[in-house]
């Protein structure tokens, strides 16, 4: 911890032999990432978003992450940050991607602030043809 904020290992460490799902590991993962924007510098943001996409994807075993922004407009959902576990393949084709045109159903649900769980793509609603072809 250099700047009062403590470091992406100093998290592991202490969430080594915790169960996955341990509410007190996902307690000091938001902590710690609550955190990180603390005197951050401006330009230093889209940096930090990328080393908090990481620490969630980590925590939460999955392979991608992303932010997506709000337009002005509240009409569209912009991908606007994204991390990928190294090892699989990048998708920087993603970056900019208007959620609502290339899976509407999805974007729908965003835009009524509805929570989305897809755990199996057979859970998707029929509503939701297009997000699986």
């Amino acid at each position: 911890m250099t700047d009062g904020r403590p470091d992406q290992q100093q998290v592991e460490q202490e969430t080594l032999g915790e169960p996955q799902e341990s509410p007190e590991r996902f307690e000091r993962l938001i902590t710690g990432i609550s955190g990180c924007f603390t005197d951050l510098a401006p330009e230093d943001v889209d940096r930090e978003i990328g080393a908090v996409l990481a620490r969630i994807g980590d925590f939460m075993g999955v392979d991608r992450c992303f932010v997506f922004s709000l337009s002005e407009d509240e009409s569209r959902h912009v991908v606007s940050h994204l991390w990928t576990r190294p090892g699989h393949e990048q998708d920087a084709v993603v970056l900019g991607t208007v959620i609502q045109d290339d899976f509407p159903w999805v974007g729908n649900q965003m835009l009524r602030r509805n929570d989305i769980v897809i755990n199996v793509l057979d859970d998707l609603p029929s509503e939701a043809a297009l997000e699986l072809s």
